[in-house]
This record gives structure tokens, sequence and C-alpha cells, in this order.
């Protein structure tokens, strides 16, 4: 209904998929409150970084998914990279100990597809994911973009 909304005028849209990096680690360790508490501050954060037009939506687990209307490759590579950096800056609180308060994070590695004006959003899904699983093989904590080099 978004893709038909935005009518094929203009860059389509972009895809990222992110999956925050070693999330069932700190979900073992911490427990799910704090788990569950690492997933809405990504959550809120990923809503800042996007345009209202924009759609955001948790895929599974620790995955996200993100629509970026009329987004060019270079535009979703900075925005994706800009959500990275952000997310990887974001701590929630833990609890006060002797040495003071204690904070948790994570990181995400983000895969990006562009889809042309008009074109099949699912090949573009596809391709956001292959460039996430190369990122997560790659080490993690990175954005790598489907769509070759202009």
């Amino acid at each position: 209904a978004q893709l038909d909304r935005l009518g094929a005028h203009g860059p389509g849209p972009a895809v990222l998929l992110l999956d925050l990096d070693h999330f069932r680690r700190l979900n073992d360790r911490y427990g799910a409150r704090i788990g569950d508490a690492v997933l809405r501050a990504v959550a809120d954060t990923l809503r800042d970084e996007v345009r209202a037009a924009d759609l955001v939506g948790r895929s599974g687990g620790e995955e996200f998914a993100v629509l970026l209307a009329g987004t060019g490759r270079f535009d979703a590579m900075a925005i994706a990279e800009r959500i990275r950096l952000r997310i990887a800056s974001t701590l929630v609180a833990l609890k006060a100990s002797s040495d003071g308060p204690q904070f948790v994070g994570v990181t995400a590695s983000i895969g990006v597809a562009t889809c042309p004006a008009g074109g099949d959003l699912a090949d573009a899904l596809l391709a956001a994911e292959a460039a996430l699983l190369r990122a997560k093989a790659a080490g993690r904590n990175r954005t790598l973009c489907a769509d070759p080099e202009p």
C-alpha cells in the first residue's frame, strides 16, 4: 500500500534490514527485561532517525526492517550508517553498583538495497538480506549495500 501511495515518480524505495549483533548473548546474560529495554531503545532510535513517510517494523526477535520512501542508494547508505552509529551509542541502564551506574548497549549489522520505481519489493528484500548476511560475516557492526557501485 505504501508503494502504491508513493507512485512511480522519482526514486523507488530503499530497504534496510537490521540485525542486533549478539543480542541473544545479551538477553541470556542480563535477562529478558533488559533485552526488551534494548529492543525498545533501538525501535525509538529507528523512529527518530527516519522521516514520517518511512516505515519501521520489527521483523523478528532482534531484527528490524525499514522502508525508506523515495530514497536512492547513496542516501539510503547514509541513513543506514547514521542509524548504525546511533544504535552503537545508545545505552540502557542496568542498575547502580558500588562502582557506579552500569549500562549495556548493542551494535547492529545492516543490509541495504534499493528498489527501482515500479520494481519488485520482494527482490529488494532478498538483496538487503544478502547484504546483511555479508555484513555479519565480515565482522558485524557494519553497513553493506546490495547494489553495485555506480
